[in-house]
């Protein structure tokens, strides 16, 4: 599975001191659109199928600046999308297809440097 999307966010400084402008927390909400592309083996044995179809995404995070360019980070995000797998040349009756819902959950987590 392959994603590709962009993403609006909505961020919002806590604790914004003079040396610090963009606050000491830094929590975001956000959704996008994109693109997920997803490839199915072996059902029926022996058969290949990819499929591209539009996704939509929303993460919450939270950043938190232990020095002025130097931050902590961590984010929540969840993919979804619906794609439909034809197998016109397998070994099943003509005009079969499976339409699949796939939701993935990514929790990531690091350091940033701003400059």
């Amino acid at each position: 599975m392959n994603i590709l999307a962009a993403n609006l966010l909505v961020r919002y400084p806590i604790w914004a001191t003079p040396e610090m402008p963009q606050g000491r927390w830094y929590p975001y909400i956000g959704a996008g659109v994109g693109v997920e592309r997803v490839r199915s083996s072996d059902f029926p044995p022996g058969h290949e199928a990819t499929n591209h179809a539009p996704a939509i995404q929303g993460l919450v995070g939270l950043k938190f600046f232990l020095i002025k360019n130097f931050a902590l980070f961590a984010e929540f995000k969840r993919t979804t999308a619906w794609h439909t797998f034809d197998y016109h040349q397998a070994s099943l009756p003509p005009g079969y297809s499976e339409r699949w819902t796939f939701a993935s959950n990514l929790v990531v987590g690091g350091i940033a440097f701003h400059f």
